[in-house]
């Protein structure tokens, strides 16, 4: 298993980031024949929809419903716009180290972010299944984003030959 979370990016020292962006990695072997698997799940923005009449697939995302996206990016944005108006942002990353319990089959970690700044796009899908963006609709602040990871082996599991 490989654990991506990243912190901070700074940019030719004039801007510095906070984005919220989660990766785990698993890489396994098959039970029935030994084939390597790789499992990825990433977590990088907030989404929202409107499911409308209209929809494919109800209680899902398609392109016949409205799609809000979420982009945090914790950029103090007076940094490069000095003459704009913008909320305070103070975002920060505070991570919680790995620890195990004393037979190191449960192991835990995590990351957590505050003052996260966000920016929110409406997206379409079209017919031919590309995305399509529009201008940003709206600027949050979430007071908190926390992952809390908590890895437990089982043991007790044999694999057949």
């Amino acid at each position: 298993m490989l654990y991506a979370g990243l912190q901070n990016i700074s940019l030719a020292d004039q801007a510095f980031l906070t984005i919220p962006m989660q990766t785990l990695l698993l890489h396994y072997k098959t039970e029935n024949n030994g084939r390597d698997a790789l499992v990825a799940s990433s977590f990088l923005m907030l989404m929202g929809f409107n499911d409308t009449t209209g929809s494919i697939y109800s209680d899902s995302p398609d392109r016949n419903d409205t799609l809000w996206a979420s982009f945090s990016f914790g950029l103090n944005l007076k940094q490069v716009f000095p003459n704009a108006t913008f909320p305070a942002f103070n975002s920060k990353c505070e991570n919680f180290p790995l620890t195990h319990s004393e037979d190191k089959l449960t192991w835990k970690w995590g990351m957590k972010y505050t003052n996260l700044t966000a920016l929110w796009i409406t997206t379409d899908i079209t017919e031919d299944n590309e995305t399509e963006t529009s201008r940003p609709w709206g600027l949050a602040t979430y007071e908190e984003l926390t992952f809390n990871y908590t890895l437990s082996i089982n043991q007790t599991h044999t694999r057949q030959p």
